[in-house]
């Protein structure tokens, strides 16, 4: 997982770099980096069953997991939330009906589906019929949205880092790829 900690480095060294623009607007690695720990510690509470089939209730050991969004920052936290869980991001496309979806998932084995709030209706019913669970993902503030740096420091974060020296980076990244 040589993105991973190429990620994680780049955010530690440059948090106030721009990581991605989409759609008008640019996400600062610390927001993206910050939102895809909200996505892992989500994942890590939850109990998923991972790929070898036991339940687990700290990291994913290989669980995969669905990801519904448009090309988007908040696809990529998804994805790198995943990561750094010790998961395997499963992208679902948007573009597939009810029926394909569900033929991918339980292909697939996924065990959670992380679904932009744009398709939640959708994937609240495949989630039903395949008994997994569904989060939204959640929304990633962009340099350009309401919330400001100002914001962050009342909230304890100071100079835009909340310290990416500490991202925890499930024990799977550093072994074996599950995938």
């Amino acid at each position: 997982m040589e993105l991973v900690r190429a990620v994680a480095s780049t955010g530690s060294a440059s948090p106030k770099s721009i990581a991605i623009r989409a759609d008008q607007k640019s996400y600062t690695y610390h927001q993206l980096i910050s939102s895809a720990q909200k996505i892992s510690n989500l994942l890590c509470n939850a109990d998923l069953k991972s790929a070898d089939g036991h339940t687990e209730n700290k990291c994913l050991g290989g669980s995969r997991i669905g990801i519904v969004a448009e090309p988007s920052a908040e696809f990529v936290a998804g994805v790198l939330g995943t990561w750094f869980s010790g998961g395997v991001a499963v992208p679902l496309a948007l573009s597939y009906p009810e029926a394909e979806l569900l033929h991918v998932m339980n292909d697939s084995d996924v065990a959670m589906i992380l679904s932009a709030e744009d398709h939640q209706e959708l994937m609240e019913t495949v989630a039903a019929k395949t008994g997994v669970q569904l989060s939204l993902i959640p929304h990633v503030p962009s340099i350009n949205s309401d919330r400001t740096e100002h914001d962050d420091m009342r909230n304890g974060e100071k100079d835009g880092d909340k310290s990416f020296q500490g991202i925890k980076v499930s024990k799977e990244i550093n072994g074996d790829d599950p995938a």
